[in-house]
């Protein structure tokens, strides 16, 4: 049994150098995924509204001290309307005028994740009407659709208006339910409170993203991964030298073990002795 113990610690210990080897391979790679998705967030400029509402400056009304780049990039913007649809902050001048409590409503509610799109056709009197539909999520997962149907002066046909109670719009509130106002942001609606209690509602302001952007920040974040070539060579050759250096000197005397018994020669096991 003896004679056995020392072919067991080599065998020990090869496993445990290729666990070893395993774990800083995967530690590397979770480390660079991870560092690869915070450079893709960085680069889109994901923006957070949540937090924006949820920090401490929004929570005093301090509402010029919030990093608005941190959480809503570098050309979101967000203002703030009292009760009265009365401007109380504006942070970029990009921000949309809201001037009637309508064109507030036509506004996307931040909370309901619906989308608006309208489509022009032609009636058979040969009017421009419009067909505007609204997509709604639902909590299931599913869609709820509603359709609305305007004549060339955007008057209701259908009698169901996405508005209740509204029987007509106007061209800057279909600009404004549609988000055709803008091509390059979004905007969105939400109701809050101020430092004192009092309701008011935010306007957040949103870049508009298009495949091409996400396609770019994909591009240009996976260019990190190309440092895990020579970073994976690196650890490769030095477990390679950390092997060499272990196991080296005890199979260099196995060898001449070998070599004396193949020879006829005795072998002294306290001088062949492997030392770790």
């Amino acid at each position: 049994m003896k004679n056995n113990r020392p072919t067991r610690r080599i065998s020990l210990l090869f496993a445990r150098y290729y666990l070893a080897f395993t774990l800083v391979l995967i530690a590397l790679f979770f480390g660079f995924y991870h560092l690869w998705d915070r450079l893709y967030v960085d680069l889109l400029h994901i923006p957070d509204p949540d937090a924006l509402f949820q920090s401490r400056e929004f929570r005093n009304g301090e509402y010029a001290d919030i990093d608005t780049r941190r959480y809503l990039g570098p050309s979101g913007g967000f203002a703030v309307l009292d009760a009265q649809g009365q401007l109380l902050y504006v942070s970029t001048s990009r921000i949309p005028a809201i001037q009637t409590p309508d064109e507030l409503l036509c506004v996307a509610d931040f909370d309901a994740g619906d989308t608006v799109s309208a489509v022009p056709f032609e009636a058979q009197d040969g009017q421009q009407c419009w067909i505007v539909i609204r997509d709604l999520m639902l909590e299931d997962g599913l869609t709820q659709t509603e359709v609305m149907i305007l004549d060339e002066d955007l008057r209701v046909l259908d009698g169901t208006s996405l508005i209740p109670g509204k029987t007509d719009y106007t061209q800057r509130e279909l600009e404004l339910l549609t988000n055709r106002w803008s091509s390059q942001y979004t905007l969105y609606r939400k109701s809050a409170q101020d430092s004192s209690g009092a309701p008011v509602t935010v306007l957040i302001l949103l870049s508009s993203y298009s495949d091409a952007d996400f396609q770019a920040a994909f591009d240009k974040a996976g260019r990190l991964w190309l440092l895990t070539i020579p970073l994976y060579c690196g650890v490769t050759l030095l477990f390679i030298v950390l092997l060499n250096r272990h196991f080296r000197r005890p199979l260099t005397r196995l060898g001449d073990a070998i070599r004396r018994l193949g020879a006829g020669r005795s072998v002294c096991c306290q001088e062949n002795k492997i030392k770790y």
